[in-house]
C-alpha cells in the first residue's frame, strides 16, 4: 500500500488528543468519609468496573476514527511501486493505433477504428502537464509519429484525430517491439503501453513480443462481441490459364467467399477493359465459398484489367478484385524446315495475315536450303523442323537468339544427329526408337502437381485427354535426356521423355520429341488436338518465365524486371491520378515502387513509348473478421498485460486510466469506516448519560 499525501500522516498524531483527554479526566478528587454511605460501597465498585469498561471502548473509537480521518486525507491507495507513491510521477504513454483494413467494418455499434481514435483521445486528455506520449500508427508495418515522445499533447490529439485508415493487413510485432523500445529508452517512473485494434486471428495469432519494462493494456475493438462475422468477399480472381492470346476464348474463375451464419446472396459483376461484360445472382452458402466462371475474349493483343466486383457491405475494399492480363496476338512464327505446312496451318488455318485488330499468328516458312541466308531477327518465334543439330552456324545463330531472349520452338524428327548435342538445346538426343504399341501422352503436372509449367501448357484441356479414344499416338521416338538445368513437360506412357523445356541461356528453348509431320512417326499432325497444342506450345514459348506480379495486395511492392533496353526512368499513375516517378534499382535490374496504399489500377510510362500496368487488391486476409481469443491475444505479449474490453465496461476512461495508473484509492472507505465508529462512540456516549441521570 502507498500513499499520495504521505505528509498528511502526521494527522495521525491527533488520536493522541482523545488519550490525553482521557488521562485528565482521570485526576484523583479528595475523599470525604460520610458513615452513612459505608453500606454503598460495595454495589458502587461493581457499577465503577462496567464504567470503565464503556470509557475505555470510548476512547478506543475516538482514537480510531481521528486516526482513520488522517488517514484518509494521506489518500492510501491499493498498489503502488514503492511503500509512498508519488501522484506527480511522469508517465510516457505509447498509443499503438490498428489503422489495417479490418479496422473499417461498418458494425451495428459503429465502426471499430473510430472507437478506437475516440478511445485513443480519452488516454490522452488523462495525461498531466510533463507528460509524455508517442502514437503507432500499426498495420502490416510501423509508422512511429512521435520520437522521442512529445509532451505535446494536442500535437498528439491532432494526430490520432487526422490518422487514416489503411487498406492494409496487420502484422503487430514491428509496432510492439517499437513501442518497447520507445518505453526503455524512458526516464518516466511510469510507463504505460497502450494497444487498440480488433485482434483478429489471421493478423494475431502469430505475434510473439516480450515487454517487461512497461505495464500494457491491450483493448479490443471488435466488429461483434462473438460468433461468426458477417462478410462476403470476392478471394479471388485468376484465368483458367495464364497464357491468354486475343480472339481466344479465356475462362476466368471468380471466388467468393462468406464468413457469416447465413447464406447470402450477391450480383457479381464481370468487367474487362473497364467494361461491363456479363453479371450474374450468386448464392454463397454460410461459412463457405462458391466460383464463378465468366468467358471472355480479347480482341486485339495488349494488356487489359480484368474486374470482379459485389454489391457493397459492411466491409469496404474487398467487394472487388482485380487482375492484369495480357493477351498475345500478333505473332510473326518463322518455321524452319522443308514439311513445316501442317505447322503452319495448326498456327494459323487461312495463313493469311488478319486485320490489325483481330488476334493471328502469321506463319513464315523458310525452307531448310534457304534458312542460312535469312535473317532471323524479326520473328516474335523461331520453329525448327527437324533441324541439323551439326551445322554449327545455325548453331551460333540459336544460340545468340536465346542469349537475347527471344524463344525456339524444336520439333525433333528422325533426320536429327543424335551425335551433336549443341549447348543451346534442353535434351541430349539418342537413337530412334520403336514401340511396340501405341503410346500416349502423359502430361508432367498429372503425375507431379508441382510442375507449373506443364499446367500452364496442357491447361486449357480439360480434365485427361490423352488416354481417351481418338486422342494422338505416337510409334517412333527420339531417345532424350533432359539435362540438368530443364525440365519435363509432358512423357509418353512408356516414361520415355516427349517435351521439354530449358532456359539456360535466357531465351525458352522448347524440344517436342516428334516431327510435327507425316503419319511414320505418330498420327500426331493429324489429330485434332495438334492445331490447339501447337497454338499452346508457342504462347508457352513466348510467355517469360518470370512474368511481373501484376496484381498485388495493398503495401506490397511491385517489381519489374527490366531489359537493358527499357527507359532508365518511369512514371506511374495512382488511381487517384496522383502521379511518382522512380527510376531503377541501385543494379538497373528491375523497377520498384512501393505506394501502394491505394486499391486500384496503376498505370507506368516512360520513354521511348514503354508502358505497363498493375491493379493493387485489398488484402485477402483482412476480409475474415474471425476474432482472437482473449487467452490467446494476451499471449501476444509477454509480460504484464491486462485486457480492458472496452465494448462491456461503461464506466470513463479517465477514471480507468487513474485507477490502473496510480492504484485504487482508499479514501473513501477510511473515511466511511470514521464516520461509522464517530456512530457508535456518540450512541454509547449518549447511552452512557442517560444512565448516569
Amino acid at each position: 500500500m502507498g500513499f499520495l499525501n504521505p505528509l498528511l500522516l502526521l494527522g495521525i498524531l491527533a488520536a493522541a488528543v482523545p488519550v490525553l483527554i482521557h488521562l485528565w479526566s482521570r485526576r484523583r478528587a479528595r475523599t470525604l468519609e460520610f458513615s452513612a454511605l459505608r453500606f454503598l460501597v460495595e454495589a458502587a465498585q461493581q457499577s465503577a468496573r462496567r464504567f470503565r469498561l464503556e470509557q475505555l471502548l470510548l476512547l478506543a473509537l475516538r482514537v480510531l476514527a481521528m486516526a482513520l480521518i488522517a488517514l484518509a486525507m494521506a489518500r492510501p491507495v491499493l498498489r503502488g511501486a514503492a511503500l509512498f507513491g508519488d501522484p506527480r510521477a511522469q508517465t510516457t504513454a505509447i498509443i499503438v493505433l490498428d489503422q489495417s483494413a479490418s479496422m473499417g467494418y461498418k458494425g451495428v455499434d459503429g465502426v471499430p477504428f473510430e472507437k478506437a481514435k475516440a478511445r485513443a483521445l480519452e488516454i490522452l486528455r488523462s495525461l498531466q502537464p510533463g507528460d509524455s506520449v508517442s502514437v503507432i500508427l500499426m498495420s502490416d508495418r510501423q509508422t512511429t509519429l512521435f520520437e522521442p515522445p512529445t509532451t505535446q499533447i494536442r500535437e498528439a490529439e491532432r494526430a490520432i484525430e487526422s490518422a487514416p485508415l489503411r487498406l492494409r493487413g496487420t502484422r503487430p510485432e514491428s509496432a510492439l517491439e517499437r513501442a518497447a523500445e520507445l518505453v526503455e529508452r524512458s526516464q518516466s517512473p511510469n510507463r504505460e503501453i497502450y494497444i487498440l485494434s480488433d485482434f483478429t486471428a489471421n493478423g494475431w495469432s502469430n505475434a510473439r513480443v516480450s515487454i517487461e519494462s512497461a505495464r500494457v493494456f491491450m483493448m479490443p475493438f471488435r466488429a461483434v462481441s462473438a460468433g461468426p462475422v458477417e462478410n462476403v468477399y470476392i478471394a479471388s480472381i485468376q484465368p483458367d490459364n495464364p497464357i491468354v492470346a486475343a480472339g481466344t476464348p479465356a475462362v476466368f474463375r471468380v471466388e467468393l467467399r462468406n464468413t457469416g451464419a447465413a447464406t447470402a446472396q450477391r450480383r457479381l459483376e464481370f468487367r474487362a477493359g473497364g467494361k461491363l461484360k456479363s453479371a450474374a445472382a450468386v448464392s454463397i452458402p454460410p461459412e463457405s465459398s462458391v466460383v464463378k466462371e465468366f468467358q471472355h475474349a480479347f480482341e486485339a493483343a495488349g494488356r487489359y484489367e480484368v474486374r470482379a466486383s459485389i454489391d457493397q457491405d459492411r466491409l469496404a475494399g474487398d467487394n472487388e478484385r482485380a487482375v492484369v492480363i495480357e493477351a498475345l496476338g500478333q505473332i510473326d512464327a518463322y518455321i524452319v524446315g522443308d514439311n513445316a505446312l501442317h505447322l503452319a496451318l495448326a498456327l494459323n488455318p487461312s495463313l493469311e495475315p488478319q486485320p490489325e485488330s483481330v488476334y493471328a499468328v502469321r506463319p513464315v516458312l523458310i525452307s531448310s536450303e534457304d534458312a542460312p541466308s535469312r535473317s532471323f531477327d524479326a520473328a516474335d518465334l523461331l520453329i525448327l523442323q527437324d533441324p541439323p543439330l551439326n551445322d554449327e552456324r545455325l548453331n551460333s545463330r540459336l544460340r545468340n537468339r536465346l542469349l537475347s531472349g527471344q524463344p525456339v520452338l524444336v520439333f525433333l524428327g528422325e533426320q536429327a544427329d543424335s551425335t551433336a548435342t549443341p549447348d543451346w538445346l534442353a535434351v541430349s538426343v539418342g537413337p530412334v526408337q520403336q514401340s511396340q504399341e501405341p503410346l500416349k501422352l502423359r502430361p508432367a503436372h498429372l503425375s507431379n502437381p508441382s510442375a507449373v509449367d506443364s499446367l500452364y501448357l496442357f491447361g486449357i484441356f480439360e480434365g485427361d485427354p490423352w488416354m481417351r479414344q481418338g486422342a494422338p499416338s505416337f510409334y517412333r521416338y527420339r531417345q532424350l535426356t533432359v539435362k540438368p538445368a530443364a525440365q519435363t513437360l509432358c512423357g509418353f506412357s512408356n516414361g520415355e521423355t516427349a517435351a521439354a523445356v530449358g532456359r539456360s541461356l535466357g531465351g525458352a528453348c522448347v524440344v517436342v520429341n516428334a516431327p510435327g509431320y507425316g503419319q511414320e512417326s505418330s498420327n500426331f499432325p493429324l489429330n485434332p488436338s495438334f492445331p490447339p497444342l501447337v497454338q499452346q506450345l508457342a504462347f508457352y514459348a513466348l510467355t517469360p518465365q518470370n512474368p511481373p506480379a501484376r496484381a498485388i495486395e495493398a503495401g506490397n511492392a511491385f517489381r519489374l524486371p527490366l531489359k537493358p533496353s527499357d527507359p532508365a526512368a518511369f512514371e506511374i499513375e495512382a488511381p487517384d491520378g496522383e502521379k511518382r516517378s522512380v527510376g531503377r534499382t541501385p543494379d538497373g535490374a528491375e523497377m520498384n515502387y512501393r505506394w501502394t496504399d491505394e486499391a486500384g489500377l496503376y498505370r507506368v510510362s516512360g520513354n521511348g513509348g514503354f508502358t505497363e500496368m498493375f491493379v493493387v487488391n485489398a488484402p485477402v486476409d483482412e476480409s475474415n473478421l474471425a476474432p482472437l481469443p482473449r487467452d490467446q491475444a494476451l499471449n501476444a505479449v509477454q509480460g504484464s498485460a491486462a485486457w480492458v474490453d472496452s465494448d462491456d465496461r461503461q464506466e470513463t476512461a479517465n477514471w480507468d486510466l487513474q485507477q490502473e495508473r496510480l492504484g485504487r484509492e482508499l479514501w473513501a472507505e477510511a473515511l466511511l469506516l470514521a464516520a461509522l465508529l464517530l456512530a457508535a462512540e456518540s450512541f454509547l456516549s449518549n447511552r452512557s448519560l442517560k444512565e448516569e441521570s
